[in-house]
């Protein structure tokens, strides 16, 4: 009975060490999950200040290209009206 009990004692033993490995194990991998998803959100943020960016530079592209139109329209009609 006492050998039973040594081989239990073992068993217990050595299934707590393979639970405290896989605790390891978990907390370093939520660790590295974790950092992942900061970077994933860091990412992110980046990439909507890089949309916003490029929305306000097509939005001036764009004023920009209609007020060079006027002026080029305006230009041609002040020619039209200059005396020959």
């Amino acid at each position: 009975m006492s050998g039973e009990i040594g081989e239990l004692k073992t068993r217990v033993s050595e299934q707590s060490d393979a639970i405290r490995k896989l605790s390891a194990t978990v907390y370093k991998q939520s660790t590295i999950i974790q950092g992942q998803e900061d970077l994933i959100r860091d990412l992110g943020s980046k990439v909507q200040e890089a949309r916003r960016s490029l929305d306000a530079r097509r939005s001036l592209d764009a004023s920009t290209m209609n007020t060079m139109r006027k002026r080029k329209r305006n230009t041609r009609i002040s020619r039209e009206k200059l005396p020959v």
